[in-house]
């Protein structure tokens, strides 16, 4: 495979009437605020992938205090030596905001700086910051483009001349990618911030542009809560069950809508034990409900329901096969810092013999992976997640080499308003060995939204109905806006995708370092490569200051991650 690179170069054209309108220009990672001016010099830049993305902003702002009818439109985006190809299509403008909520009947919580995207401009006022975002096409021709953005607001023009320059880069499908991305996606958050019943059409049509961005980030599990009241906040279990009768209705819609967006998962996770709630026996929600968060779930068990158990897992299994995730491995979990589930263990091992779980935990006194393989108390774990963050910023080397899926949730390291910058850093700065060989990041929150809870009280579900809360303090609960129609993108959530494409160009490279594939001043050019985007990275320290020439060592970076491919 070959990695293309996109270029945009754009520049200021002067002309009568243009000075009513101020534009500037920023990169995607830098903060943005009411007084920030950016710079006026030819200098826009967007570098991104084929199989990937790129982003810039404009910031327009009017001399006489208003913003009246601002309008962006896009040019079409030609080919040079092919004028047929135009890729004008795949532009996408927004118009940032700092409001938090952009759904119906909004709340009026705000950002510090502004983050969500809206195809539409929401605010009032003098200032507006636009973000140029283009989702690439891994089989976008190579070649030069060249467009125009065009700006109108209070009766006068503005314009933005921008290159593109395709390169050889393509950025690996999701199960290919040598980092791991491990999100919390909230069916029930979207549910309850619209007022929808659980899993109807309506709900899954909302759920899409969630999904579409678990995709777009490379989401590697898929989780399902098969048991009501657990600590992700779900009042009702995604399969209603009660006896022999189990309702796959809303797991069948979900699992189609992961399968169109995101593809098949490498993990397929049932939550099925919740042991800080009900003294740690599971709750069913019963068939037949309005599935509006109010049904009442009851109180089940494991071997009083063996056969409940056993006809979904069984369905799931088949559904799986069906939909041919024939690679895709089902697990449990989650099981953290408590050692008292040996039984639970011994129960799901009768009904699916060799069954792997996943384990939140701080790993006190457990033993390390060996050969890939890691066992616990008489568990078999198969992906481990740890509170602890990795230690300083040396990204010597990253841990694409543990055969063991061991991910960080980064505590404390990544907060929900913190600048687009670290979320840019946040996959690089999440597959390091400093202190263990960790495979990437987990329990960041996609759409844990504040809402109308259905029996009373708002808020964000997350943490609901047991002591999980403490592992899940410090980390962001919700990458994404309400919209109108779903989920919007936010400035934090696309410089995390440009960050994850970014980690896998540098470990493709670092793989090839460590391989001896490289030598002589093939091998010289990759560590300088290499080196100079770390430093300009902002890892080697806790500087938040971006260097004017980021992108240019981001596409040396693309450019020799291409000779590897």
């Amino acid at each position: 495979m070959k990695f293309h690179v996109f270029w945009v170069l754009g520049l200021l054209l002067p002309a009568i009437g243009y000075t009513q309108l101020s534009v500037t220009t920023l990169m995607a990672m830098e903060t943005i605020e009411e007084d920030t001016r950016g710079r006026t010099e030819s200098a826009m830049q967007m570098v991104g992938p084929r199989n990937g993305s790129a982003t810039a902003v404009v910031l327009v702002r009017s001399e006489s205090g208003s913003l009246e009818n601002l309008q962006a439109t896009l040019s079409p985006v030609l080919n040079e030596s092919n004028p047929d190809a135009n890729l004008a299509s795949l532009f996408e403008i927004h118009f940032a905001t700092r409001k938090r909520d952009l759904g119906p009947n909004p709340g009026d919580a705000q950002s510090p700086h502004f983050d969500a995207l809206s195809p539409e401009r929401v605010d009032e006022g003098a200032f507006q910051p636009l973000v140029l975002h283009v989702p690439i096409p891994a089989d976008t021709p190579p070649g030069r483009y060249q467009g125009q953005l065009n700006l109108s607001a209070n009766g006068h023009q503005a314009a933005i001349d921008f290159q593109l320059q395709v390169a050889e880069f393509v950025v690996p499908e999701n199960q290919d990618r040598l980092g791991w991305v491990d999100l919390m996606q909230s069916p029930d958050s979207v549910a309850y911030r619209y007022g929808v019943p659980l899993y109807s059409p309506e709900h899954l049509k909302l759920l899409e542009p969630s999904m579409r961005m678990l995709g777009q980030l490379g989401q590697r599990t898929l989780m399902i809560h098969p048991i009501a009241e657990t600590h992700f906040g779900n009042d009702e279990s995604m399969i209603p069950a009660e006896g022999d009768q189990v309702d796959f209705s809303g797991l069948d819609g979900y699992m189609r809508l992961f399968h169109e967006h995101v593809g098949a998962p490498h993990f397929v996770l049932l939550y099925a034990q919740e042991p800080d709630h009900n003294n740690g026996i599971p709750k069913f929600t019963p068939p037949g409900g309005e599935r509006d968060g109010r049904t009442e779930a009851v109180t089940s068990g494991y071997e009083s329901h063996e056969n409940t158990w056993r006809i979904m897992l069984e369905g799931i299994q088949s559904r799986m096969e069906n939909l041919g995730w024939t690679e895709s491995e089902m697990i449990l979990g989650w099981v953290g810092d408590n050692r008292a589930y040996g039984d639970v263990v011994k129960f799901f091992e009768s009904l699916v013999p060799g069954i792997g779980w996943v384990q939140f935990t701080h790993a006190r006194g457990d033993p390390p992976p060996r050969d890939g393989a890691l066992i616990v108390a008489g568990m078999r774990v198969a992906m481990r997640i740890l509170p602890y963050a990795p230690r300083g910023r040396d990204l010597a080397a990253g841990g694409w080499d543990n055969p063991f899926p061991e991910l960080t949730s980064v505590r404390n390291n990544i907060l929900e308003d913190h600048p687009p910058a670290n979320f840019r850093r946040l996959a690089p700065y999440s597959t390091s060995r400093t202190n263990r060989a960790f495979r990437g990041f987990s329990r960041i929150g996609l759409d844990y939204w504040p809402v109308s809870i259905p029996n009373g009280g708002e808020g964000q579900l997350l943490g609901r109905f047991a002591r999980w809360h403490n592992l899940q303090r410090a980390n962001p609960r919700a990458l994404v806006a309400p919209g109108p129609k779903g989920a919007l993108p936010t400035l934090r959530y696309l410089n995390l995708w440009e960050g994850i494409q970014e980690n896998e160009a540098r470990l493709l490279i670092e793989k090839a370092i460590a391989e001896e594939k490289l030598e002589g001043e093939a091998l010289e050019n990759a560590q300088a490569v290499l080196e100079s985007w770390r430093e300009a990275f902002g890892m080697q320290d806790d500087t938040q200051e971006i260097p004017a020439d980021f992108l240019e060592r981001v596409a040396r970076l693309y450019e020799t991650a291409a000779s590897l491919q």
